[in-house]
Order: C-alpha cells, then sequence, then structure tokens
C-alpha cells in the first residue's frame, strides 16, 4: 500500500509505503509499480516536488527512494526564533544529513560485497 498527501503549493508527501515481506525486492518489482503509479498521480496532479520521511531502520528502503530520485537532506532547529541563526542553521543540517548517509553507504557496501546490488 501507498499513499500521497497532497500539502499544497505543488507539494505532496508520500505517506504509509508498506509492501509485504515476501513480496519485496527487486524480483517482484511491487514497490516500484507501486511508487510509480504514485508519482505519475502526482505529477498529473500538478505536484512538482514530493518529499518523505522514513526512519535509520529501513536502510534497504533508503536505497530504494535513492535510486527513485529522493535525497538525503539534514534537519536543523534554533530553540526559538530570536536565536536563529541561518549559516549556524545551515551547517548543522548539513552535518546532520552526512551522518544520514554513513549507514547508506554501510549498507551499499554489505550488499555489493554479499554479490547483490543494492
Amino acid at each position: 500500500s501507498i499513499a500521497l498527501v497532497d500539502i499544497g503549493d505543488g507539494l505532496g508527501v508520500v505517506r504509509k509505503m508498506f509492501v509485504a515481506a515476501d513480496r519485496r525486492g527487486r524480483e517482484g518489482g511491487l514497490a516500484q509499480r507501486l511508487l510509480d503509479v504514485l508519482t505519475a498521480h502526482a505529477a498529473d496532479s500538478g505536484m512538482r516536488e514530493l518529499w518523505l520521511g522514513t526512519t535509520e531502520k529501513f536502510l534497504a528502503a533508503h536505497r530504494f527512494y535513492e535510486r527513485n530520485g529522493f535525497n538525503v537532506i539534514g534537519q536543523s532547529a534554533a530553540a526559538s526564533r530570536e536565536n536563529f541563526d541561518q549559516e549556524i542553521g545551515r551547517s548543522i543540517a548539513y552535518g546532520d544529513a552526512r551522518e544520514k548517509i554513513w549507514p547508506l553507504e554501510g549498507y551499499l557496501l554489505k550488499q555489493r560485497l554479499a554479490g547483490g546490488e543494492a
């Protein structure tokens, strides 16, 4: 299953993608078909950009989304608006994104060493 939420201004959020364990992987292609239908519908509906969130636990999902054009982004937040500094926030977000990439690179290396495509 997969869901899409139109949040306005040409933006959409991918929600609740789930493929049963026995249907996962490239062999069945179910996840790819679901995402293809969703992205086509989003484009037909005027959405120019899609966002999604997933946890660090799902490294295979991260790789799947990366192969489909999604990017890892970093996050940063100030304690209050008065304390916000754009340059500091950018630096923290960049570091956060870099830290998120390392587990994905490790997953890719593990797959390649095992002889499988990641």
